[in-house]
């Protein structure tokens, strides 16, 4: 059985690619490359929002009813 918690994710697997292909290309960065940047930066920033919007209405929320009850919980900085 493989283990799936130690491979890295969709989104870093295509960032590390895209950064070894400048790495090997070297300058000038085909436009190419530089358009999956961009969507991977898009990509980057949903995922972002789904993290804040977790903070904010999940653990944010639990961490604050822990503090008032005096219970030790997970910061979510």
């Amino acid at each position: 059985m493989e283990d799936e918690d130690a491979w890295e994710t969709m989104l870093a697997g295509q960032v590390r690619f895209l950064l070894d292909v400048i790495d090997d290309t070297g300058a000038p960065v085909a436009e190419g490359t530089l358009l999956r940047l961009t969507d991977l930066k898009s990509d980057w920033a949903a995922l972002e929002a789904q993290k804040e919007k977790i903070q904010s209405d999940f653990i944010g929320p639990i961490n604050a009813w822990a503090r008032d009850k005096g219970v030790p919980h997970v910061r979510g900085e």
